[in-house]
């Protein structure tokens, strides 16, 4: 049996999902033997090319890369995906960013490499438009991808 849906748009502007969170803890109590994990936020663009042009997770000071975090991120960045660690405060958007360089998922191990510091939502978001800006130059003006 296919299904057929209409994308809803309007979801932009909405909030997390309290029923999102409880789905993803009783998976961690009823499914122990089947990890996962999520990302905070992926970024998609449209056009030129639809794609993911890198994910991010927000973390604490005091949060570490977890190792089910270490396999997806690998998986990503093996598929060309960026994937960037936001740490900070959400309210004001001093955050500190580093860029996941790799790892391994024993221990685990990883490498963040610092890539800027943003003290605002706006300086954040020249900074997200400039990552996208340099996405969107990969693809040429006939479709075709360069280096991916």
């Amino acid at each position: 049996m296919t299904l057929e849906f209409t994308v809803n748009v309007g979801k932009q502007g909405l909030k997390g999902s309290p029923t999102r969170d409880l789905f993803k803890f009783m998976h961690k109590q009823m499914c122990k033997e089947h990890w996962g994990c999520d990302l905070d936020f992926i970024w998609v663009m449209k056009s030129p090319q639809p794609d993911i042009v890198a994910g991010l997770d927000y973390k604490t000071e005091c949060d570490e890369v977890t190792f089910t975090e270490v396999i997806a991120y690998n998986a990503l960045l093996f598929r060309g995906i960026s994937i960037y660690i936001v740490v900070g405060d959400a309210l004001t958007a001093c955050f500190d960013v580093y860029q996941y360089m790799g790892g391994h998922h024993y221990k685990p191990r990883y490498t963040l490499e610092f890539i800027c510091k943003t003290n605002s939502w706006e300086e954040f978001h020249l900074w997200q438009a400039e990552i996208r800006e340099a996405f969107a130059r990969r693809f040429s003006s006939d479709g075709q991808t360069h280096g991916r």
